[in-house]
């Protein structure tokens, strides 16, 4: 299942890895952006796994200011 699946599954949860290819940020910096609380927070998917809504991290995106032209 491919990470563009928004719209057919809004609320599968991801992975790390499938977030930081669907946000575009490095593992550190999505670590280090949640312990800033500029990041939304995991959700506990068991004991030792976590993982984040898809929809959660599609409203994230919404609130983000749009790039600037270089």
């Amino acid at each position: 299942m491919a990470v563009d699946d928004s719209n057919e599954f809004p609320d599968r949860i991801l992975r790390l890895d499938e977030v930081v290819k669907m946000i575009g940020l490095s593992e550190a910096t999505v670590w280090r952006e949640t312990k800033a609380g500029r990041f939304p927070a995991p959700i506990a998917i068991s004991p030792r796994r976590r993982g984040w809504r898809m929809s959660v991290l599609l409203a994230w995106l919404e609130t983000r200011p749009p790039a600037s032209p270089p």
